[in-house]
């Protein structure tokens, strides 16, 4: 099981007569990377909700939003003014014709254009929004995970094609010497020069080695099965990075091969097998 990094959860609570929504949204990132935006009431809790998400989330870039809604936002909030006012007048000076209405309306769903009419109990606050706060979070690992296993099956499918050209690859591999053999003895008998048989035999047999690729097969055929295996742990759930490393080590027996082959049968498989693992890669960056 696999676990997307992109993910989208909403829920809403309602608290001190006012409606919060709780919106939350990621991407794929390296770290743990939120974004948090809360009303002013809220600010004083920002650290544990961040350690609550880094918790649950692990990594990704986070999106995450506490909105007040509602009639009781307005009797429960003051208007910061002159910070409107002064978003507007920027909005404004970097924007020609633009439908002022719009402007403040929009303005106005930013939560810190307005302040509480008293102080508020921020820790109290937060154990109100805790349960639509943990939903909206629960609803992004969902998603996440229903992504994971599209991701999951692609991926498969992506290995299934590596290890089909693989198979080809493995199958051509002998005859390949064998017309490597006998295009050198022809092309030595027809330059008539001549050769002591014992010492071309041994450097046919030193180039023969050089172009053998049994042990690029054999170490890629290791990496599609621990890659498989990765892809089955169930107790860790975060593979995304250890997936990336095993994927590169499969890109470079595949490009030793490609290098190696000197035959144009297993170049194409090489090529066909390059974008496979290209398909894999890129599902790879999105994994948790």
């Amino acid at each position: 099981m696999i676990y997307s990094m992109t993910g989208y959860g909403k829920a809403a609570q309602t608290a001190d007569d006012t409606v919060y929504q709780v919106e939350i949204k990621s991407l794929n990132s390296k770290y743990f990377d939120p974004n948090i935006r809360l009303p002013q009431e809220l600010r004083a809790v920002e650290i544990p909700l961040r350690k609550l998400l880094e918790s649950r989330l692990h990594r990704g870039k986070i999106s995450f939003q506490i909105t007040p809604q509602g009639p009781g936002t307005t009797q429960a909030r003051q208007l910061h003014k002159e910070l409107l006012k002064n978003y507007v007048r920027q909005v404004n000076e970097t924007f020609d014709d633009l439908d002022q209405s719009q402007v403040v309306a929009s303005l106005l769903r930013n939560p810190d254009v307005w302040f509480a009419e008293e102080d508020t109990d921020a820790a109290a606050l937060y154990a109100a929004l805790l349960p639509a706060i943990e939903k909206a979070v629960a609803d992004l690992v969902a998603f996440r995970e229903q992504e994971g296993a599209e991701i999951e099956k692609d991926m498969r499918r992506q290995l299934k094609e590596i290890e089909r050209h693989l198979a080809a690859i493995e199958r051509r591999a002998p005859e390949r010497k064998t017309e490597l053999k006998t295009r050198l003895f022809t092309l030595l008998e027809e330059s008539g020069v001549d050769v002591n048989p014992e010492r071309f035999e041994q450097e046919l047999l030193y180039y023969l080695d050089k172009w053998d690729i049994n042990e690029e097969i054999n170490r890629l055929k290791n990496h599609i099965r621990y890659f498989n295996e990765t892809l089955r742990e169930k107790k860790n759930l975060r593979k995304g990075k250890k997936l990336q490393f095993i994927a590169q080590e499969m890109g470079r027996e595949i490009n030793t091969t490609g290098a190696k082959a000197n035959d144009t049968e297993i170049q194409h498989h090489v090529v066909q097998m390059k974008d496979a693992l290209e398909k894999i890669k890129e599902q790879t960056a999105n994994v948790l």
